[in-house]
């Protein structure tokens, strides 16, 4: 599961500040000071400015972090603080992590990578790898997309055999759900169709196949799901323009939308800066928390995240969506994610250039 969905205790203390534009109209933004009280006296903090453009950067047992840029796959040990280079010319598209050994889906295969001494990957599959997930009971699954977009979902089992999941060709960006289903979107043509499988690889159901929920050219890496409360969210979000919301709910088995350009009443908010931020920045990750999403930008206006207010079935508004800023973390940089290991039981937070860890609180 790429975001693990369970509360835990950062002292989200919120506060407000107003500021005055030349017509003397004043703005109210939500601040989000970091405050993180239970891992105070155990916070670590690394700078990777050195690697710019850090992604994809998961978190070991012991603050070890492994992580690439746009060249090259690297693993940072806490215990001397160094960085070590792991592979060159690799085009990383995702770690997962399961008892503390990482598996990179990248252009050249699935890979292992476990030991902090030997810095080496293992080949686990020489199948080009598009995207990598876990599921609820453990099983590794990938997708192997070929260069004429057909794609295959796979497992990995005990022992690193690699066996076919499901029987359809078309999977690309996949997501796996506290409740073992699979959800994955299919690259092909202009409609981008979303796929139900259960935890056998089943179809249980299609979507979109009218694009009502995603639209077609929308790239796969400007679209993200996000779990919680027995509700699943799909956001898509590229350039200039009001982000795309969906939401499914497990209990009524419908679709609801919650923002698009259309449903957003611009007048409520045009008059100042608010509505610039929410459609200027780009969007980097998305996870859920406590009744509302939180969404990682960067770009121009970057405003650290967008927190959404989503536990209502009523079309967002722009009262519902705060500019969360976190200046005492990362500079007040643009956040590019988080990353939470249950395993360790340590959160990450993460720039281009910095990476934030301390304690998850119970």
């Amino acid at each position: 599961m790429k975001n693990i969905h369970f509360i835990f205790c950062l002292s989200l203390v919120v506060f407000l500040s107003s500021c005055k534009k030349e017509d003397e109209q004043e703005q109210e933004y939500a601040l989000l000071n970091l405050e993180i009280d239970c891992i105070e006296n155990n916070v670590n903090i690394v700078d990777f400015s050195e690697w710019f453009a850090i992604k994809h950067v998961v978190l070991l047992a012991g603050d070890d972090i492994l992580f690439c840029n746009d060249e090259s796959l690297y693993f940072y040990d806490n215990s001397d603080r160094s960085v070590n280079l792991i592979a060159e010319d690799i085009d990383v598209n995702g770690i997962s992590v399961k008892d503390n050994t990482a598996f990179i889906c990248s252009n050249v295969g699935v890979h292992r990578f476990g030991s902090s001494t030997s810095y080496v990957l293992n080949e686990v599959s020489n199948l080009r790898c598009y995207d990598i997930d876990i599921k609820s009971d453990g099983e590794l699954l990938f997708s192997h997309i070929t260069s004429s977009y057909i794609g295959h979902l796979f497992k990995i089992s005990e022992g690193n055999i690699v066996e076919p999941f499901s029987n359809d060709l078309h999977a690309s960006k996949l997501e796996t759900l506290d409740n073992g289903e699979v959800w994955y979107i299919d690259n092909r043509g202009i409609d981008k169709t979303i796929t139900r499988l259960d935890s056998n690889g089943d179809v249980i159901a299609v979507f979109n196949s009218n694009a009502e929920l995603i639209d077609g050219e929308e790239i796969l890496d400007n679209i993200w799901f996000a779990e919680g409360n027995n509700e699943l969210f799909l956001v898509s979000k590229s350039g200039f323009g009001v982000a795309k919301i969906n939401k499914y709910s497990f209990d009524t088995q419908t679709w609801s939308t919650l923002l698009t350009d259309s449903l957003l009443n611009g007048d409520m908010c045009i008059s100042d800066d608010k509505y610039f931020d929410i459609r200027v920045p780009s969007y980097t990750d998305v996870f859920f928390l406590n009744g509302d999403l939180y969404i990682s930008t960067t770009l121009a206006s970057c405003k650290g995240f967008h927190k959404i207010n989503v536990t209502g079935n009523t079309p967002i508004q722009c009262e519902d969506i705060d500019m969360v800023r976190a200046e005492n973390i990362l500079g007040g940089a643009c956040f590019d994610g988080i990353y939470i290991n249950k395993e360790t039981n340590r959160i990450l937070i993460h720039s281009q250039r910095m990476v934030y860890i301390g304690d998850i609180c119970e």
